[in-house]
């Protein structure tokens, strides 16, 4: 127990120094790698199982500014979060790992734009994330609308959030697939609209997390 609460610590303390070391040596790409895999971190391995969707959405953005240095600006990220629902409540990581996947399968690693949007239908919070690449064979998406993915599918990502969304929320949500007019693919995930207590906002405060 004891090695489980310094670990998160060494790691935080260990990149916020390599942030200030690359600083002074004058490689800011350095800096914003460290900052934004902390940030990641810090969420993963938070006790916290649900998260407000805007700190999703930095997430995903913090994962696309690490890609972007790593691959030389090769992707085009967008990403819009209407202000109304900037306190939806999601599991953690529900957004994150559908970015990943359409950076290595939907563009293949290669150029490309991925737009990450949320909006409210109904009761339910629509999300989803969509890609310009080859698209994705329609075998795939059956089994993506039929919630038949397993780890062997090579989309551990989209297999896991589908299940994370049918076991918190009932099998009337989880994971679609379409193909995109024009080319590419766009995933969603459907989930109820609820939104954070205060009470879960205040201690992002009081831990720092809303910077």
């Amino acid at each position: 127990m004891m090695q489980a609460q310094l670990n998160p610590h060494f790691l935080y303390n260990t990149l916020d120094s390599i942030k200030w070391l690359s600083k002074e040596a004058g490689v800011p790409e350095i800096a914003t790698l460290s900052s934004k895999l902390a940030r990641i971190l810090r969420t993963a391995i938070s006790g916290d199982a649900f998260i407000p969707l805007s700190e999703e959405f930095g997430l995903c953005e913090s994962y696309g500014e690490i890609q972007n240095i790593r691959f030389l600006g090769r992707y085009t990220f967008t990403f819009l979060l209407p202000k109304e629902l900037e306190e939806a409540k999601v599991p953690k990581l529900i957004l994150q790992p559908i970015v990943e996947n359409a950076c290595i399968h939907g563009l293949d690693d290669r150029e490309g734009r991925i737009v990450t949007a949320a909006r409210a239908q109904g009761n339910d919070l629509v999300l989803s994330v969509e890609d310009d690449g080859s698209g994705m064979d329609d075998a795939m998406i059956a089994r993506i609308n039929m919630h038949a993915l397993n780890g062997k599918s090579g989309h551990i990502g989209l297999s896991n959030v589908d299940m994370i969304c049918r076991l918190n929320y009932g099998t009337g949500y989880g994971l679609s697939a379409l193909k995109r007019d024009g080319g590419g693919t766009v995933i969603r995930i459907v989930l109820p609209l609820t939104f954070m207590d205060g009470k879960h906002e205040q201690k992002r405060k009081d831990d720092g997390r809303t910077a």
